[in-house]
């Protein structure tokens, strides 16, 4: 075969990675108190996390000083069962992903805040290689992290204004791929390694209404994140190459409100929406074969997020959470084994303590779960079953002074 046509195989597996940016990526997000409500937190929005879920939320924080530290670490556990083979099991990793945040109030008109997290970080590895080879590789990677300068303007006593600078990197590394000549059905050649990552830069916006102290409404707009991610691979035996990509992390739009109906018992939902059709095409340059355009056609996605917080006593915070993913956004003509895009249910339940007036510490756990069929129709690449149950274990460590 030549060498164009096993690098278009190589991009075509590729992309597929982008699969994460909004299929294993988690709805349900950003910090121990979030994710044990479920994700419903823009219309929160109460601690330093607030930077990323909704940045107005954070002029109604008290004190001067705000701290949080986590960790958030993913648990995978996914199957795949290729049309007329047997169920092919990828290893149950343990990917921890780090995140911080800093508020601080001492501005008259405005609040100020920086913050770094991890929106995406997934992935998916085998031991061996697929019954269904092409389009199917022993390992995909996908992670973006994101730093936010941020300042927040309380406008009225019942309203509030945030906005965020994003300066994001991305990266995505393959490995393992054979690939298959579809006319032959041999074995062409196999990647060792391809690695692409990049800088680029958004934007997030944010709202909040408080009109009385038991409700809160909020809302945040997040921009589309678009970049050339470069990099090169290996193949066994056609040697090395270069690889650039264009990559879009699309649009979010979130909104949602916050009830304490009494003293010890709290309702919170969110609404989020997905603009995944920005991801219409991708763009792919390499020394091989110039440049080409491909193909995506992503379909948006619409997300409900419940939470509850119930307190026992003026120590203990119990959360728990449920979320609906309702849109499989990722085409069947482009998903595989390792991305595994599913219109997934999530649950989630915490507990928060209250070590002293100035600290709180926060463990959370989520699971998001469900399966997808990719019919053999002609075009899709990899056909069969997948089978997913991703958990998150969450600890928080927020301090205010």
């Amino acid at each position: 075969m030549h060498k164009s046509r096993v690098v278009l195989l190589v991009i075509f597996s590729l992309i597929s990675l982008d699969a994460y940016a909004s299929g294993f990526s988690k709805p349900v997000w950003g910090g121990a108190r979030s994710i044990g409500l479920g994700g419903a937190f823009v219309g929160l929005a109460d601690d330093a996390t607030a930077l990323w879920h909704n940045p107005a939320g954070i002029t109604y924080l008290e004190n001067k000083h705000h701290f949080y530290v986590g960790a958030d670490a993913l648990i995978t556990d996914t199957d795949f069962t290729p049309l007329g083979g047997s169920k092919e099991s990828a290893k149950t990793e343990f990917l921890p992903v780090p995140s911080f945040a800093y508020v601080n109030k001492g501005l008259k008109a405005l609040t100020l805040g920086i913050g770094v997290y991890f929106p995406h970080g997934n992935g998916g590895k085998y031991d061996t290689a697929s019954f269904n080879a092409i389009g199917n590789p022993l390992e995909g990677r996908i992670y973006s992290m994101e730093i936010l300068p941020t300042f927040a303007w309380q406008i009225t006593p019942a309203v509030s204004f945030g906005a965020s600078l994003r300066i994001v990197r991305i990266s995505n590394t393959i490995k393992g791929q054979t690939f298959i000549n579809p006319a032959t059905l041999t074995v062409v050649d196999v990647l060792d390694d391809l690695e692409v990552d990049g800088w680029t830069f958004g934007t997030s916006f944010g709202v909040m209404v408080r009109p009385n102290d038991w409700l809160r409404i909020g809302a945040n707009y997040r921009s589309q994140v678009r970049d050339t991610l470069k990099g090169n691979g290996t193949f066994q035996t056609l040697g090395n190459f270069d690889v650039s990509l264009t990559q879009t992390l699309p649009t979010l739009v979130t909104v949602g409100f916050s009830a304490q109906a009494t003293q010890y018992l709290l309702f919170s939902f969110a609404y989020g929406f997905e603009r995944n059709k920005e991801v219409r095409n991708i763009d792919v340059s390499t020394d091989l074969i110039g440049d080409v355009t491909l193909p995506q056609n992503w379909k948006n996605s619409h997300t409900f997020h419940f939470g509850t917080e119930i307190k026992p006593n003026d120590r203990m915070h119990v959360l728990l959470g449920y979320a609906k993913d309702f849109n499989e956004s990722i085409p069947d003509a482009i998903n595989n084994r390792v991305t595994g895009d599913i219109a997934a249910h999530e649950v989630s339940a915490g507990v928060g303590v209250n070590i002293s007036p100035k600290i709180r510490s926060t463990l959370a756990w989520n699971g998001r779960f469900g399966d997808r069929t990719v019919p053999n129709n002609g075009t899709n690449i990899a056909p069969g079953e997948v089978s997913a149950f991703v958990h998150t274990l969450s600890l928080g460590l927020g301090m205010n002074l």
